[in-house]
Protein backbone atom coordinates (compact mmCIF):
# COMPACT_ATOMS: atom_id res chain seq x y z
CA UNK A 1 0.00 0.00 0.00
CA UNK A 2 1.57 3.28 -1.07
CA UNK A 3 1.46 6.31 1.16
CA UNK A 4 -0.02 9.51 -0.23
CA UNK A 5 2.40 12.10 -1.45
CA UNK A 6 3.05 14.82 1.12
CA UNK A 7 1.50 18.21 0.76
CA UNK A 8 3.86 20.94 -0.45
CA UNK A 9 5.61 23.13 2.08
CA UNK A 10 5.36 26.90 2.06
CA UNK A 11 7.46 28.46 -0.67
CA UNK A 12 9.43 31.62 -0.01
CA UNK A 13 8.69 34.26 -2.67
CA UNK A 14 10.93 37.30 -2.47
CA UNK A 15 7.79 39.45 -2.10
CA UNK A 16 7.00 37.95 1.32
CA UNK A 17 10.61 38.28 2.44
CA UNK A 18 10.62 41.99 1.61
CA UNK A 19 7.15 42.48 3.14
CA UNK A 20 8.04 40.97 6.50
CA UNK A 21 11.44 42.69 6.62
CA UNK A 22 9.79 46.06 6.02
CA UNK A 23 7.13 45.35 8.65
CA UNK A 24 9.88 44.33 11.05
CA UNK A 25 11.95 47.45 10.47
CA UNK A 26 8.87 49.63 10.96
CA UNK A 27 8.50 48.13 14.44
CA UNK A 28 12.09 47.49 15.50
CA UNK A 29 13.62 50.87 14.65
CA UNK A 30 11.19 52.88 16.85
CA UNK A 31 11.64 50.26 19.60
CA UNK A 32 15.42 50.68 19.50
CA UNK A 33 15.06 54.47 19.64
CA UNK A 34 12.67 54.16 22.58
CA UNK A 35 15.06 51.87 24.45
CA UNK A 36 17.93 54.28 23.78
CA UNK A 37 16.09 57.34 25.13
CA UNK A 38 13.52 56.08 27.66
CA UNK A 39 14.90 55.69 31.19
CA UNK A 40 11.83 53.86 32.55
CA UNK A 41 12.63 50.46 31.04
CA UNK A 42 12.31 47.28 33.05
CA UNK A 43 16.03 46.56 33.22
CA UNK A 44 16.60 49.73 35.24
CA UNK A 45 14.26 48.38 37.91
CA UNK A 46 16.15 45.09 38.02
CA UNK A 47 19.37 47.10 38.37
CA UNK A 48 17.91 48.71 41.51
CA UNK A 49 17.33 45.23 42.97
CA UNK A 50 20.98 44.32 42.35
CA UNK A 51 22.07 47.42 44.31
CA UNK A 52 20.26 46.13 47.38
CA UNK A 53 21.87 42.70 46.97
CA UNK A 54 25.34 44.20 46.53
CA UNK A 55 24.86 45.96 49.87
CA UNK A 56 23.72 42.65 51.39
CA UNK A 57 20.13 43.75 51.94
CA UNK A 58 17.28 41.29 51.32
CA UNK A 59 14.98 43.09 48.83
CA UNK A 60 11.89 40.90 49.26
CA UNK A 61 10.61 42.13 52.68
CA UNK A 62 11.06 45.72 51.51
CA UNK A 63 9.01 45.11 48.36
CA UNK A 64 6.34 43.12 50.22
CA UNK A 65 5.73 45.76 52.87
CA UNK A 66 5.46 48.47 50.22
CA UNK A 67 2.92 46.43 48.23
CA UNK A 68 0.85 45.54 51.28
CA UNK A 69 0.83 49.13 52.52
CA UNK A 70 -0.23 50.46 49.12
CA UNK A 71 -2.73 47.81 47.97
CA UNK A 72 -3.78 45.86 51.08
CA UNK A 73 -3.86 42.13 51.76
CA UNK A 74 -4.71 39.82 48.87
CA UNK A 75 -7.37 37.13 48.91
CA UNK A 76 -7.95 34.71 50.56
CA UNK A 77 -6.44 36.33 53.67
CA UNK A 78 -7.70 39.76 52.68
CA UNK A 79 -10.41 41.38 50.56
CA UNK A 80 -8.21 42.44 47.62
CA UNK A 81 -8.54 40.59 44.30
CA UNK A 82 -6.22 40.95 41.33
CA UNK A 83 -9.16 41.69 39.04
CA UNK A 84 -9.95 44.82 41.03
CA UNK A 85 -6.42 46.24 41.10
CA UNK A 86 -3.84 46.48 38.34
CA UNK A 87 -0.35 46.11 39.77
CA UNK A 88 2.51 46.09 37.27
CA UNK A 89 5.29 47.37 39.50
CA UNK A 90 6.08 48.04 43.14
CA UNK A 91 5.36 51.44 44.73
CA UNK A 92 8.16 54.00 44.72
CA UNK A 93 8.19 54.28 48.51
CA UNK A 94 7.38 51.94 51.40
CA UNK A 95 7.38 51.65 55.19
CA UNK A 96 10.26 49.18 55.55
CA UNK A 97 13.17 50.84 57.47
CA UNK A 98 15.77 49.50 55.00
CA UNK A 99 14.15 51.25 52.03
CA UNK A 100 16.77 53.37 50.28
CA UNK A 101 15.22 56.82 49.62
CA UNK A 102 17.41 57.34 46.55
CA UNK A 103 16.89 53.94 44.91
CA UNK A 104 13.28 53.54 46.02
CA UNK A 105 11.53 50.23 46.67
CA UNK A 106 13.21 47.30 44.84
CA UNK A 107 10.99 45.55 42.30
CA UNK A 108 11.97 42.12 43.62
CA UNK A 109 9.41 40.09 41.66
CA UNK A 110 11.89 37.58 40.18
CA UNK A 111 13.08 34.46 42.05
CA UNK A 112 16.41 34.56 43.89
CA UNK A 113 18.18 32.54 41.19
CA UNK A 114 17.20 35.03 38.49
CA UNK A 115 18.28 37.97 40.63
CA UNK A 116 21.69 36.41 41.20
CA UNK A 117 22.06 35.72 37.47
CA UNK A 118 21.58 39.44 36.84
CA UNK A 119 23.79 40.51 39.75
CA UNK A 120 26.91 41.29 37.60
CA UNK A 121 24.94 44.09 35.94
CA UNK A 122 24.77 45.85 39.30
CA UNK A 123 28.49 46.56 39.28
CA UNK A 124 28.12 48.80 36.20
CA UNK A 125 26.50 52.25 35.97
CA UNK A 126 22.85 51.99 35.03
CA UNK A 127 23.27 53.94 31.79
CA UNK A 128 26.02 51.57 30.69
CA UNK A 129 23.79 48.61 31.54
CA UNK A 130 20.96 50.04 29.43
CA UNK A 131 23.27 50.54 26.45
CA UNK A 132 24.78 47.06 26.76
CA UNK A 133 21.32 45.49 27.12
CA UNK A 134 20.12 47.17 23.94
CA UNK A 135 23.06 45.58 22.12
CA UNK A 136 22.29 42.21 23.76
CA UNK A 137 18.65 42.33 22.67
CA UNK A 138 19.51 43.28 19.09
CA UNK A 139 22.07 40.46 19.00
CA UNK A 140 19.45 38.11 20.47
CA UNK A 141 17.15 38.86 17.52
CA UNK A 142 19.86 37.66 15.13
CA UNK A 143 20.69 34.61 17.25
CA UNK A 144 17.04 33.61 17.62
CA UNK A 145 16.65 33.99 13.86
CA UNK A 146 19.64 31.73 13.28
CA UNK A 147 18.41 29.07 15.71
CA UNK A 148 14.93 29.08 14.18
CA UNK A 149 16.55 28.79 10.75
CA UNK A 150 18.41 25.69 11.94
CA UNK A 151 15.16 24.39 13.39
CA UNK A 152 13.27 24.70 10.11
CA UNK A 153 16.06 23.64 7.78
CA UNK A 154 17.64 25.34 4.74
CA UNK A 155 15.62 26.89 1.96
CA UNK A 156 15.77 29.72 -0.58
CA UNK A 157 15.74 33.04 1.27
CA UNK A 158 14.67 31.12 4.40
CA UNK A 159 16.99 32.98 6.81
CA UNK A 160 15.81 36.41 5.65
CA UNK A 161 12.17 35.32 5.79
CA UNK A 162 12.56 34.15 9.40
CA UNK A 163 14.38 37.38 10.28
CA UNK A 164 11.42 39.29 8.87
CA UNK A 165 8.95 37.17 10.83
CA UNK A 166 10.94 37.59 14.04
CA UNK A 167 11.23 41.35 13.75
CA UNK A 168 7.60 41.74 12.67
CA UNK A 169 6.26 39.73 15.63
CA UNK A 170 4.85 42.43 17.99
CA UNK A 171 6.28 40.95 21.20
CA UNK A 172 9.85 41.41 19.90
CA UNK A 173 9.71 45.18 19.45
CA UNK A 174 8.01 45.55 22.82
CA UNK A 175 10.77 43.46 24.41
CA UNK A 176 13.34 45.81 22.88
CA UNK A 177 11.54 48.97 23.94
CA UNK A 178 11.01 47.84 27.53
CA UNK A 179 14.54 46.41 28.01
CA UNK A 180 13.09 43.02 28.80
CA UNK A 181 14.72 39.59 29.15
CA UNK A 182 12.42 37.40 27.06
CA UNK A 183 14.54 37.35 23.90
CA UNK A 184 17.62 36.37 25.89
CA UNK A 185 15.70 33.55 27.58
CA UNK A 186 14.34 32.22 24.28
CA UNK A 187 17.79 32.41 22.68
CA UNK A 188 19.33 30.40 25.56
CA UNK A 189 16.59 27.76 25.28
CA UNK A 190 17.03 27.29 21.53
CA UNK A 191 20.84 27.13 21.72
CA UNK A 192 20.72 24.78 24.72
CA UNK A 193 18.37 22.40 22.91
CA UNK A 194 20.73 22.21 19.95
CA UNK A 195 23.82 21.66 22.14
CA UNK A 196 22.33 19.02 24.43
CA UNK A 197 23.91 15.91 22.80
CA UNK A 198 27.47 17.17 22.36
CA UNK A 199 27.80 19.82 25.06
CA UNK A 200 25.49 18.87 27.93
CA UNK A 201 27.26 21.04 30.52
CA UNK A 202 26.95 24.16 28.35
CA UNK A 203 23.33 23.27 27.60
CA UNK A 204 22.54 22.89 31.30
CA UNK A 205 24.09 26.28 32.08
CA UNK A 206 22.15 27.91 29.24
CA UNK A 207 18.89 26.48 30.55
CA UNK A 208 19.88 27.99 33.88
CA UNK A 209 20.39 31.43 32.34
CA UNK A 210 16.98 31.16 30.62
CA UNK A 211 15.43 31.07 34.09
CA UNK A 212 15.80 34.84 34.25
CA UNK A 213 12.30 34.50 32.76
CA UNK A 214 10.99 31.43 34.61
CA UNK A 215 7.44 31.83 33.31
CA UNK A 216 8.74 31.51 29.77
CA UNK A 217 11.46 28.93 30.40
CA UNK A 218 9.93 26.30 32.71
CA UNK A 219 7.79 24.44 30.12
CA UNK A 220 10.82 24.11 27.81
CA UNK A 221 12.66 22.16 30.53
CA UNK A 222 10.53 19.23 29.43
CA UNK A 223 12.72 19.02 26.31
CA UNK A 224 15.80 17.63 28.13
CA UNK A 225 13.57 15.80 30.63
CA UNK A 226 11.71 13.83 27.96
CA UNK A 227 14.93 13.26 26.02
CA UNK A 228 16.48 11.87 29.25
CA UNK A 229 19.43 14.24 29.20
CA UNK A 230 20.51 13.50 32.76
CA UNK A 231 23.72 15.53 32.62
CA UNK A 232 21.90 18.57 31.26
CA UNK A 233 19.29 18.41 34.02
CA UNK A 234 21.93 17.82 36.71
CA UNK A 235 23.99 20.83 35.60
CA UNK A 236 20.84 22.94 35.43
CA UNK A 237 19.76 21.91 38.94
CA UNK A 238 23.26 22.42 40.37
CA UNK A 239 23.51 25.91 38.87
CA UNK A 240 20.14 26.94 40.32
CA UNK A 241 21.00 25.56 43.76
CA UNK A 242 24.36 27.35 43.66
CA UNK A 243 22.68 30.66 42.82
CA UNK A 244 20.09 30.18 45.56
CA UNK A 245 22.75 29.23 48.11
CA UNK A 246 24.89 32.22 47.19
CA UNK A 247 22.03 34.65 47.72
CA UNK A 248 21.11 32.98 51.01
CA UNK A 249 24.65 33.44 52.25
CA UNK A 250 24.87 36.98 50.88
CA UNK A 251 21.70 38.35 52.52
CA UNK A 252 21.73 36.12 55.63
CA UNK A 253 18.53 34.18 54.87
CA UNK A 254 17.56 30.52 54.62
CA UNK A 255 16.42 29.04 51.28
CA UNK A 256 12.88 28.44 52.58
CA UNK A 257 12.56 31.99 53.88
CA UNK A 258 13.94 33.46 50.67
CA UNK A 259 11.60 31.51 48.41
CA UNK A 260 8.61 32.21 50.67
CA UNK A 261 9.40 35.94 50.68
CA UNK A 262 9.73 35.95 46.89
CA UNK A 263 6.32 34.29 46.48
CA UNK A 264 4.74 36.80 48.86
CA UNK A 265 5.85 39.56 46.47
CA UNK A 266 5.19 37.72 43.20
CA UNK A 267 1.51 37.09 43.98
CA UNK A 268 0.86 40.83 43.77
CA UNK A 269 2.05 41.24 40.18
CA UNK A 270 0.25 38.40 38.39
CA UNK A 271 -1.33 40.58 35.73
CA UNK A 272 -1.06 40.12 32.00
CA UNK A 273 -3.20 38.92 29.14
CA UNK A 274 -4.20 35.76 27.26
CA UNK A 275 -3.16 33.34 30.00
CA UNK A 276 -4.76 30.94 32.44
CA UNK A 277 -3.90 33.40 35.21
CA UNK A 278 -5.80 36.06 33.30
CA UNK A 279 -8.90 33.86 33.39
CA UNK A 280 -8.43 33.04 37.09
CA UNK A 281 -8.18 36.74 37.93
CA UNK A 282 -11.24 37.49 35.82
CA UNK A 283 -13.30 34.91 37.73
CA UNK A 284 -12.11 36.14 41.17
CA UNK A 285 -10.47 32.77 41.79
CA UNK A 286 -7.07 34.20 42.75
CA UNK A 287 -5.99 32.86 46.11
CA UNK A 288 -8.15 29.74 45.81
CA UNK A 289 -7.14 26.12 45.30
CA UNK A 290 -7.79 26.56 41.58
CA UNK A 291 -5.24 29.37 41.52
CA UNK A 292 -2.63 27.49 43.53
CA UNK A 293 -2.94 24.25 41.58
CA UNK A 294 -3.62 25.45 38.04
CA UNK A 295 0.00 25.84 36.99
CA UNK A 296 1.02 22.48 38.44
CA UNK A 297 -1.91 20.75 36.72
CA UNK A 298 -1.10 22.44 33.41
CA UNK A 299 2.53 21.33 33.60
CA UNK A 300 1.51 17.74 34.39
CA UNK A 301 -0.92 17.71 31.46
CA UNK A 302 1.78 19.25 29.29
CA UNK A 303 4.16 16.46 30.29
CA UNK A 304 1.59 13.82 29.37
CA UNK A 305 0.86 15.37 25.97
CA UNK A 306 4.44 16.29 25.09
CA UNK A 307 5.64 12.75 25.76
CA UNK A 308 3.43 11.60 22.87
CA UNK A 309 4.69 14.17 20.37
CA UNK A 310 7.48 14.11 17.83
CA UNK A 311 10.21 16.73 18.10
CA UNK A 312 8.70 19.49 15.98
CA UNK A 313 5.24 19.27 17.47
CA UNK A 314 6.71 18.90 20.94
CA UNK A 315 8.71 22.11 20.81
CA UNK A 316 5.81 23.95 19.15
CA UNK A 317 3.40 22.66 21.80
CA UNK A 318 5.74 23.72 24.60
CA UNK A 319 6.05 27.16 23.02
CA UNK A 320 2.28 27.65 23.11
CA UNK A 321 2.07 26.34 26.68
CA UNK A 322 4.92 28.68 27.65
CA UNK A 323 2.77 31.60 26.53
CA UNK A 324 -0.43 30.64 28.35
CA UNK A 325 0.36 28.58 31.46
CA UNK A 326 1.39 31.44 33.77
CA UNK A 327 0.94 35.19 34.02
CA UNK A 328 2.71 37.08 31.24
CA UNK A 329 3.15 40.49 29.75
CA UNK A 330 3.22 41.16 26.01
CA UNK A 331 6.98 40.66 25.59
CA UNK A 332 6.87 37.07 26.91
CA UNK A 333 5.00 36.02 23.78
CA UNK A 334 8.37 35.94 22.03
CA UNK A 335 8.16 32.18 22.71
CA UNK A 336 5.46 31.95 20.02
CA UNK A 337 8.19 32.60 17.44
CA UNK A 338 8.93 28.87 17.55
CA UNK A 339 5.46 28.16 16.16
CA UNK A 340 5.74 30.99 13.64
CA UNK A 341 9.03 29.61 12.27
CA UNK A 342 7.79 26.01 12.09
CA UNK A 343 4.82 27.19 10.06
CA UNK A 344 7.28 28.15 7.33
CA UNK A 345 8.52 24.56 7.13
CA UNK A 346 5.20 22.77 7.68
CA UNK A 347 3.08 21.12 5.00
CA UNK A 348 0.43 23.43 3.59
CA UNK A 349 -3.04 21.97 4.13
CA UNK A 350 -6.31 22.96 5.77
CA UNK A 351 -4.86 22.63 9.27
CA UNK A 352 -1.92 24.82 8.24
CA UNK A 353 -4.31 27.51 7.02
CA UNK A 354 -6.31 27.35 10.26
CA UNK A 355 -3.10 27.67 12.30
CA UNK A 356 -1.88 30.54 10.12
CA UNK A 357 -5.17 32.37 10.62
CA UNK A 358 -4.92 31.80 14.40
CA UNK A 359 -1.36 33.17 14.44
CA UNK A 360 -2.48 36.26 12.53
CA UNK A 361 -5.19 36.90 15.12
CA UNK A 362 -2.67 36.44 17.94
CA UNK A 363 -0.29 38.89 16.24
CA UNK A 364 -3.07 41.50 16.04
CA UNK A 365 -3.99 40.83 19.67
CA UNK A 366 -0.39 41.49 20.72
CA UNK A 367 -0.17 44.93 19.12
CA UNK A 368 -0.07 47.76 21.65
CA UNK A 369 -3.38 49.44 20.66
CA UNK A 370 -5.32 46.18 20.98
CA UNK A 371 -3.41 44.85 24.00
CA UNK A 372 -4.16 47.95 26.07
CA UNK A 373 -7.31 49.18 24.34
CA UNK A 374 -10.64 49.74 26.06
CA UNK A 375 -13.14 49.85 23.18
CA UNK A 376 -15.62 47.08 22.48
CA UNK A 377 -13.84 46.17 19.25
CA UNK A 378 -10.47 45.86 20.98
CA UNK A 379 -11.97 43.71 23.71
CA UNK A 380 -13.53 41.51 21.04
CA UNK A 381 -10.14 41.05 19.37
CA UNK A 382 -8.62 40.06 22.71
CA UNK A 383 -11.24 37.35 23.18
CA UNK A 384 -10.60 36.21 19.60
CA UNK A 385 -6.90 36.03 20.52
CA UNK A 386 -7.67 33.79 23.50
CA UNK A 387 -9.71 31.52 21.23
CA UNK A 388 -6.90 31.47 18.67
CA UNK A 389 -4.39 30.35 21.30
CA UNK A 390 -6.71 27.46 22.16
CA UNK A 391 -6.93 26.63 18.45
CA UNK A 392 -3.13 26.53 18.24
CA UNK A 393 -2.92 24.09 21.16
CA UNK A 394 -5.31 21.72 19.39
CA UNK A 395 -3.75 22.25 15.98
CA UNK A 396 -0.24 21.49 17.20
CA UNK A 397 -1.24 18.22 18.88
CA UNK A 398 -4.21 16.65 17.12
CA UNK A 399 -2.60 14.98 14.09
CA UNK A 400 0.20 13.55 16.20
CA UNK A 401 -2.28 11.55 18.26
CA UNK A 402 -4.18 10.43 15.18
CA UNK A 403 -1.09 9.42 13.21
CA UNK A 404 0.83 6.19 13.63
CA UNK A 405 4.40 6.20 14.95
CA UNK A 406 5.84 5.68 11.47
CA UNK A 407 4.20 8.89 10.28
CA UNK A 408 5.67 11.09 12.97
CA UNK A 409 8.41 13.37 11.86
CA UNK A 410 11.90 13.41 13.34
CA UNK A 411 13.99 16.31 14.52
CA UNK A 412 15.54 18.70 12.01
CA UNK A 413 18.38 19.03 14.51
CA UNK A 414 19.04 15.32 14.20
CA UNK A 415 18.81 15.04 17.99
CA UNK A 416 15.70 12.96 18.48
CA UNK A 417 14.77 9.94 16.40
CA UNK A 418 11.05 9.69 16.96
CA UNK A 419 9.70 7.82 13.97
Amino acid sequence: MTSPSPSPTLRTPAFFVVLFLVLGLVQVIPAVLEAATDRTGDLGRHWVVTQYIIHRVNPYPIAFEALRARYGILAPRGPVHLRDIKIYTTPKTGPHPQTDPVLGVPEAVYPPMAIMTLLPLGFLPVDVVRFLWLIVNVAAILLVTHELYLLTGPGPLRWLLILGLVTAWPAVSYCLAREQLSLLALCCILVARRLEPGFPIVAGLLYGVSMVKPGLAVPFLLLPFLARRITVLAVFAASQLALLGTMCWWVYATPIDLLREWLSVAVYVRQGMYTVQDLINLLHLDGTIADAGSQVIILLLTLMVASRLGFEKRIAFLAVVSCIWSYHALYDFCAMLVVVALMVEARVDRRWMLSAAALCVVAIGLTRPVYGGTTMAERGIRWATRLSLAVLVVSVTQTEFLAGPSERRGSPYGLVAER
